[in-house]
């Protein structure tokens, strides 16, 4: 199973409302963007709304997406994520091999070609990265965040790890060099895309 979280509790005062309740070619952002992932292949997408746009609440269930509805603003997305992490842990009780994707909510040109190849094609040569780690450490377990870029011609133009932490540097490079590798569709829109791939390795 693979469930995308789309962060959503951002204030946009820049705009004078929500910006993911802007239109963008006959939908709103916020549709667009849930609609990519689960034509890309996400089982279930969790939209995370902060307190202060409910607007977004009834545009998140049309799209077909869960709501996670915050009771507090959060300071920052890490922290919106985690809150949306927690909630997906209650509500779909993940079990080992499951994975999720964070996708921006404010990429509305996010293509579902781009979604799909990311969760099937591009985690094989991930997972050949731990094989070979496991080999040189058999206890080998660890949690990092790799954020990619995709530039308008569908090639990766930016691999690098989202998280500080590594559980190993040598597999850290590999997963790099890997996703620096991965070419997709060009996304739709002539913009580059961004996305934060979490990837769990545990021995079981």
């Amino acid at each position: 199973m693979i469930i995308a979280i789309v962060p959503a509790a951002g204030f946009s005062q820049r705009m004078g409302c929500p910006k993911l309740s802007l239109p963008f070619r006959g939908r709103t952002v916020l549709e667009h963007v849930v609609r990519a992932l689960r034509e890309g292949g996400a089982d279930s997408v969790v939209v995370v709304v902060g307190p202060h746009v409910p607007e977004l609440l009834p545009l998140a269930k049309a799209a077909g997406a869960h709501v996670c509805q915050l009771a507090e603003p959060t300071p920052d997305m890490r922290a919106t994520v985690e809150h949306g992490l927690r909630w997906i842990e209650k509500a779909f009780s993940p079990r080992p091999g499951d994975g999720w994707l964070l996708a921006p909510a404010d990429h509305p040109s996010l293509d579902p070609a781009v979604v799909r190849d990311v969760v099937t094609r591009g985690m094989d040569g991930v997972q050949r990265c731990y094989q070979t780690a496991l080999m040189r450490r058999p206890d080998l377990a660890g949690h990092m965040s790799l954020r990619i870029t995709v530039d308008p011609t569908g090639h990766v133009s930016r691999a690098t790890l989202a998280t500080s932490a590594a559980p190993y540097p040598w597999l850290s490079t590999c997963v790099e060099n890997q996703a620096a590798a991965w070419s997709f569709p060009a996304p739709s829109g002539g913009a580059s895309v961004s996305l934060s791939v979490p990837l769990d390795f545990a021995t079981n």
